[in-house]
């Protein structure tokens, strides 16, 4: 889309592709290629999922929920905790939507079983978190870290991938595939598992340009 606006985070479902991101828009799409934008909220949105037959959107004070990505109800978020309105991850699986962000130091997690209501946030690992996915849940974030859980709610203690900087996850096909940056050369790397466990090797796809997402179709 060529609009001028910044689009953080992309979901598909009922036949819907649904866009968010900067000054609160949201655009749909049919097919992918042609797209109609409206703006919800006054702040950036930067991450969607959709599970349980609904898009949830979660961010700051608020969530936003949809049957089909065009008309939106607004709840007050009870799990939020004050954090910043940096980057956030959503998915869904296992009968829970689980949102990964990070404040300071530290990955935190909310978790929900119907999109609406949200557990407080809680520390899951001792690095940022920038991106979760379900196969089973996996995590990612800096200094090449992951981190694995069953139920959304309680996690292993991280694993180590490299030393990339990991920005997104995505599942398909029976793979994980987690796509980052270089801590200080940039580029874009890659790693799959197919168990969530066991990883490749981090390979450089790109000397020059950040992977930032990645999905699975």
């Amino acid at each position: 889309m060529n609009d001028g606006n910044a689009w953080y985070a992309v979901a598909y479902g009922n036949g819907k592709f649904v866009a968010v991101g900067s000054g609160g828009n949201i655009a749909t799409s049919i097919d992918g290629i042609n797209w109609s934008i409206k703006s919800i909220i006054s702040y950036d949105l930067d991450c969607i999922t959709y599970g349980n037959e609904k898009f949830v959107i979660c961010k700051s004070d608020k969530v936003l929920v949809s049957a089909d990505g065009i008309t939106w109800s607004t709840y007050s978020n009870n799990g939020y905790s004050g954090e910043s309105t940096g980057y956030n991850s959503l998915c869904y699986g296992n009968g829970r939507f689980v949102k990964v962000y990070y404040k300071g130091s530290y990955g935190y997690v909310n978790t929900s079983t119907d999109g609406i209501n949200w557990t407080p946030a809680k520390q899951v690992v001792g690095f940022n978190l920038k991106g979760v996915a379900y196969g089973k849940f996996v995590a990612v974030g800096f200094g090449g870290n992951i981190a694995i859980s069953t139920d959304g709610i309680n996690w292993s203690e991280s694993k180590q991938i490299g030393t990339k900087t990991w920005n997104a996850v995505a599942y398909g096909n029976r793979k994980f595939i987690i796509v980052g940056c270089g801590t200080y050369d940039g580029g874009g790397y890659i790693t799959t598992s197919d168990d969530g466990l066991n990883w490749s090797s981090p390979e450089q796809l790109d000397a020059t340009n950040t992977f930032h997402g990645v999905c699975a179709i």
